[in-house]
């Protein structure tokens, strides 16, 4: 037997191909055992909607902007204050 999507060769009477997965839906009536005169019906496919690609909005930074009223300090005034806050640990 071989696979209905891949020909690759099975084992006969499987339900699924052992190389790819799909299922098989060819000659199950005459491997599956049951009750005489009962045919194999497969099962409804389920159709779900197609995932929808949304688009991610573009964020830009804009460029920071002192407005004067904000105190920034210098590298050299954060070092000192970094000592001076060292001097109870020692």
């Amino acid at each position: 037997m071989f696979c209905e999507n891949c020909n690759e060769k099975i084992p006969d009477g499987s339900q699924f191909c052992t190389h790819c997965g799909t299922k098989q839906t060819g000659n199950l009536a005459a491997t599956q055992s049951g009750a005489v005169g009962q045919s194999y019906q497969p099962a409804e496919r389920i159709s779900s909607p197609p995932v929808q690609n949304t688009q991610r909005p573009v964020y830009t930074q804009q460029p920071h902007q002192n407005s004067g009223d904000l105190d920034l300090i210098t590298m050299g005034q954060y070092l000192i204050m970094f000592l001076i806050m060292a001097i109870p640990i020692a």
